[in-house]
């Protein structure tokens, strides 16, 4: 088990460089220092992942990049860094890896030319593992299972990010032709049942255009979450800080500390012990031209392209301060269940954030809601024990619009013994017998 939960931002300090439309700009300044890295652990992030310009490809690894930002992050403070190799994430995509036609004739060979490509960073101070190729598909997970097999016997103790798919077209996460949420469900336990890997991870961005939510992010954690109960996996997310614009179209809002807290505090009811945020530096690469999609928007992530901090730089760090004060409670739970609660008269139907999500009847504690609706998580943990949280996961336009905020209703058992927490601080509520009333914000638990 988790003695405390860990923390990353994607896009770390960059060089100060950046793209548009293939032509290079420079705001005159690396961002690659040991003061840089400090300002990033200071937000609260213990892990730190390269990627991109601070990739490893095999060149002269003194001097590069990557050790430059090894280097700097350690002094800095920084003492879990994940690589990203370029050469180990194409092996991820291999038709053939493994055999006559192969890249590699067995796995032994593999494993001699993983020992090859990670001997110039698997000593640095504060290596902590290998980030693999992002967002497999189905009918790459052979290949990928293979290289995560290779790597543990390489790298036994290493942390091997594997940062799966959300639920996406069909067609990319089965071979089959089972219902959409069955194919999601076969996907991860395929993952975890060919690569041996313990930890299940994926990025969910619910915050679209217009303030619309997605109908699928509530069901992909509940899938998710039931899938690492029943292997025993431990749960990994990446939440949405960065905007996206399609055709100069907004596809994905700019989120704000609400937005952050709502994606937050769920991740928290359905067990996830690693957070990880895209992105902390604003992309560096970005194409206007030919209809591309980017979510390289100044202004949008915690950090602008100039090193200037944005308003949701400090917001994640006062919500990971919030989240780390709680974790001593949370981290002693297991995910066991969970089940919306909404205002009478209403259903999964009438808000686009349930559109799709499973239901599910009997919740142990009596909850009502004066509006929208509510998400109760149950955790168990190894005495029987129960925890709850009840978060309002209305949508923010509701109260931009004026709505009041949801009045929650619960009734405890008679006699029932309960400690209560709001942003990670006990509190003692108003009470009457065994009924509490709080009001929460949206996105508040």
């Amino acid at each position: 088990m988790k003695s405390n939960f860990e923390f990353y931002g994607y896009n770390a300090p960059t060089s100060g460089k950046y793209y548009i439309d293939g032509n290079e700009y420079d705001v005159g300044e690396d961002f690659r220092t040991v003061k840089r890295f400090k300002e990033y652990k200071n937000a609260g992030f213990t892990i730190l992942l390269l990627q991109h310009e601070n990739s490893y490809s095999g060149e002269e690894f003194k001097g590069s990049a990557c050790e430059t930002c090894m280097v700097n992050a350690f002094k800095a403070g920084i003492d879990k860094i994940i690589v990203s190799d370029t050469r180990i994430k194409a092996l991820c995509v291999e038709e053939n890896l493994l055999g006559l036609k192969g890249k590699f004739k067995d796995e032994e060979s593999l494993i001699e030319y993983l020992e090859f490509c990670t001997n110039p960073y698997r000593k640095m101070p504060g290596f902590y593992g290998i980030q693999l190729y992002d967002e497999p598909e189905f009918k790459y997970l052979k290949a990928y299972s293979t290289v995560v097999r290779a790597l543990k016997k390489t790298l036994p103790t290493a942390f091997l990010q594997c940062n799966l798919l959300n639920i996406v077209e069909k067609e990319r996460l089965t071979d089959g032709n089972e219902p959409i949420f069955d194919a999601y469900k076969k996907y991860l336990e395929t993952f975890l049942n060919e690569s041996g890997q313990k930890v299940l991870m994926y990025d969910d961005y619910p915050f679209r255009r217009d303030y619309i939510i997605c109908g699928y992010s509530i069901r992909n954690y509940q899938i998710a979450a039931q899938v690492c109960k029943e292997k025993g996996a431990e749960f990994h997310t990446v939440l949405q800080t960065f905007s996206w614009v399609t055709n100069g179209r907004l596809v994905m809002r700019r989120v704000t500390e609400k937005d952050v807290r709502w994606q937050a505090n769920m991740c928290l009811g359905f067990g996830v012990r690693e957070f990880s945020f895209f992105t902390y530096f604003t992309k560096q690469s970005v194409k206007l031209k030919d209809g591309f999609s980017t979510d390289g928007i100044d202004g949008a992530a915690m950090i602008n392209r100039d090193g200037t901090r944005t308003k949701l730089y400090y917001a994640v760090k006062k919500i990971i301060a919030e989240m780390k004060s709680f974790e001593r409670v949370a981290l002693k739970y297991n995910y066991e269940n969970n089940y919306l609660i909404f205002e009478r008269g209403k259903t999964f139907k009438d808000f686009e954030q349930t559109e799709y999500a499973a239901v599910n009847d009997n919740c142990p504690i009596s909850v009502g809601v004066s509006s929208g609706v509510a998400l109760v998580t149950e955790s168990k943990n190894d005495s029987n024990g129960s925890l709850y949280m009840i978060e309002n996961v209305g949508n923010v336009k509701d109260e931009l619009s004026g709505a009041l905020k949801q009045t929650v209703k619960v009734t405890l058992p008679a006699g029932a013994k309960s400690n209560w927490y709001y942003r990670g601080v006990e509190f003692i509520p108003k009470n009457t017998s065994n009924e509490f009333t709080v009001s929460l914000g949206v996105g508040d638990a």
